[in-house]
């Protein structure tokens, strides 16, 4: 028998990255909170946090409420559902999405969520790689300077490589 920890490392092993904090602990409450066209977001972890890798966002939809039709062209999403339901609408596929369940969106995939007419969804969301926090940061700021208009949203969801239909 050995005396060795199963967490003993070598040099090589340990993170590289000296600035990249090795545990982040976000309580519950807390988080940046934001309202990105109509929903209510809460950033939990952003780029900031992990050195671009991910960001994971925690978000509201009332019921009913939809979040319209996207593509992403940066980033991958994955969301699980903690609360409610959504139907998610991927072309022609519609498939209804509860609690616990884990669904994963690649770039570039033509995608639209909504919430259950019956009560409101909560879900986490995983944003790999970063980024896309910065675009629900920029939204926020849009609609607090001025009533944003379709096309004013359009051209800054395209900067962020985002395509709204």
């Amino acid at each position: 028998m050995t005396d060795e920890s199963p967490f003993d490392v070598t040099a090589s092993e340990k993170v590289q990255d000296k600035d990249l904090p090795m545990i982040k602990v976000i309580a519950a409450e807390q988080g940046q909170r934001c309202t990105v066209l109509g929903s209510e977001v809460c950033l939990k972890l952003t780029g900031n946090d992990t050195h671009g890798r991910l960001a994971l966002v925690e978000y509201l939809l009332q019921p009913g409420q939809d979040t319209g039709c996207q593509i992403h062209a940066e980033e991958d999403k994955t969301l699980y559902i903690l609360e409610g339901e959504i139907e998610l609408h991927t072309g022609e596929e519609r498939l209804r999405a509860g609690v616990g369940t884990i669904l994963y969106l690649p770039r570039h995939l033509p995608h639209r969520f909504q919430a259950g007419s019956d009560r409101p969804c909560r879900l986490l969301m995983a944003i790999i790689p970063a980024g896309l926090e910065l675009y629900y940061r920029e939204c926020e700021r849009l609609a607090a300077e001025e009533q944003a208009e379709r096309d004013q949203i359009v051209a800054l969801s395209a900067e962020y490589g985002i395509r709204l239909m």
